[in-house]
């Protein structure tokens, strides 16, 4: 089961948004830099659980 946050960044991917716009919408980034924007959201994107969910939510393409 994913939390909340980690929903709402798959479902912002799945809608075509960046990876860093999704993490920016789904967490508190404002006081970020976004060289940190991009890593963390890489390694969201990266957790299992979460890429199933992007995986699925894409139609079971890869990416």
């Amino acid at each position: 089961m994913l939390t909340a946050k980690q929903e709402k960044f798959v479902e912002e991917i799945s809608e075509g948004g960046s990876q860093s716009n999704a993490y920016r919408k789904a967490y508190d980034a404002s006081k970020m830099a976004s060289k940190t924007v991009w890593e963390e959201s890489s390694r969201l994107k990266k957790h299992p659980k979460v890429a199933a969910r992007v995986n699925r939510a894409r139609g079971g393409k890869r990416g």
